[in-house]
């Protein structure tokens, strides 16, 4: 095999950086906290992605290694904050998740939206950062908020709930509550989370609340049994 087709096979085979970035939207707009009106004010949004993926339009997929960096990113996890300045708990932002996939012309991607079940469960005390931060973990039996979103008069907090076991070996959750997100994006899109459509007149833990099955759904978890949704408009791509 000579040289040239050498180099081009490694050339194939390199992984490439890729990046995508998120920002949260008041009515189709982008949203900082100066920005209120009488039914979304928030002060504090947060949330786990995982187990990242790029899709091309002939339907291969290739799994997005992310970039750890000691404070936002693991190798499995990163954690988005879209709310600047406004809250002590979380002074700075964290808005791009970056990694590295294989080389190739990727149209779409996919994310979860959560903590994965074997990560979930771990002590945050002992755990690497992003996974650490305290703020975002609810108990050592549900395991880490995978979303939160705090607002004057309301909030928005879901993770797994009904899980079962004893401390460190917890075997099953009754509601994962895990959403699956696919969109029309390619590296270096920026994919938008619709505030207006997941802040409840109220406050949601994910629980047996009513309040959660209307801000669930467009998120993309299933409030009856907390399976991921087949659709999830809250999710939009710009």
């Amino acid at each position: 095999m000579n040289t040239l087709l050498l180099l081009s096979l490694s050339a194939l085979a390199a992984d490439t950086p890729v990046t995508f970035n998120f920002e949260a939207t008041l009515a189709g707009q982008p949203w900082t906290c100066d920005v209120k009106t009488a039914d979304v004010s928030p002060t504090d949004i947060r949330f786990f992605v995982s187990e990242v993926e790029v899709h091309d339009a002939e339907g291969n997929s290739a799994p997005v290694a992310i970039t750890a960096d000691k404070t936002w990113q693991n190798d499995t996890v990163a954690l988005i904050d879209l709310a600047p300045g406004c809250n002590e708990t979380s002074p700075e932002t964290h808005t791009a998740l970056t990694g590295t996939a294989p080389a190739g012309e990727w149209t779409r991607m996919s994310f979860t939206l959560g903590v994965p079940f074997e990560l979930n469960h771990k002590n945050p005390a002992t755990a690497k950062p992003p996974l650490s931060t305290t703020s975002m973990h609810w108990s050592w039996r549900g395991g880490y908020k995978f979303l939160r979103l705090d607002a004057e008069g309301s909030g928005f907090h879901i993770g797994s709930t009904g899980c079962e076991g004893p401390m460190a070996k917890i075997k099953h959750c009754a509601k994962p509550n895990r959403a699956r997100v696919t969109l029309d994006a390619a590296p270096g899109a920026t994919i938008q989370l619709a505030l207006d459509r997941i802040v409840p007149q109220g406050r949601c833990m994910s629980m047996k609340d009513e309040l959660c099955t209307g801000v669930m759904a467009p998120l993309g978890v299933q409030f009856s049994d907390g399976a991921a949704a087949e659709t999830h408009p809250a999710w939009t791509v710009r």
